[in-house]
């Protein structure tokens, strides 16, 4: 599980020093088709945790959750609909005293960030990987990864892998290939010789990009 940074984080009390210590989120879940949205994990610390505390949370698309503040540490879960990034605010609110105590806002990404892979060799004509009939490759293989045709991003991966993209959005254009194809061996898919996306979806199912070698003649 990966923590992001902050994309921006700001912070307002009357008293001008924040409650809040740290916030943080996690967007590196997997979305399953067919349920219910896609999860964002906030992380958040406060100084002087109170049970008369709550911290109401706004996702930035209409909808609004609460958890109780007994402790320094807090979490929620949200579930989006859409892909998209998100104004998120949390307000600490003091139940007993009915006001607000101190607010705070960044952005969330919510959209799929990363691709799945195999490397991958097969007797099929098949260029998709299947894992009851084909033999993953455990030679590192080098990638490159462009964004929109501008080189961002250079890794080594081998048999089955999940990268993460740097600098992800939901407008650009990226591409990932292979470079530098071991020794005894040919890329026979994809044909173009790279794979052409974006990161406009919720589904990680729609970012599956398979790599398949074929011994050289």
């Amino acid at each position: 599980m990966i923590l992001l940074p902050i994309i921006a984080f700001f912070s307002h009390t009357a008293s001008g020093q924040s409650r809040f210590t740290s916030i943080s989120y996690n967007n590196q879940h997997t979305y399953i088709p067919g349920t219910y949205g896609f999860p964002i994990s906030i992380f958040s610390y406060i100084s002087f945790p109170d049970p008369a505390y709550k911290a109401i949370i706004s996702w930035g698309d209409g909808h609004k959750s609460s958890v109780s503040l007994s402790q320094s540490c807090f979490m929620d879960v949200y579930y989006y609909k859409h892909p998209g990034i998100y104004n998120v605010s949390i307000v600490l609110y003091d139940k007993t005293l009915n006001k607000a105590l101190d607010t705070t806002q960044m952005q969330v990404m919510a959209f799929c960030t990363h691709f799945s892979s195999n490397i991958f060799q097969s007797n099929t004509g098949s260029c998709t990987y299947n894992a009851a009939t084909d033999a993953l490759i455990p030679i590192p293989l080098r990638f490159i990864v462009k964004k929109n045709g501008v080189l961002i991003d250079t890794f080594s991966a081998l048999g089955a892998f999940k990268e993460v993209v740097p600098m992800a959005d939901l407008q650009a254009v990226f591409s990932v290939s292979p470079t530098g194809i071991p020794p005894g061996y040919r890329l026979v898919c994809p044909a173009a010789g790279s794979y052409t996306f974006k990161f406009d979806t919720l589904s990680s199912a729609n970012n599956i990009f398979d790599f398949k070698l074929q011994p050289s003649r």
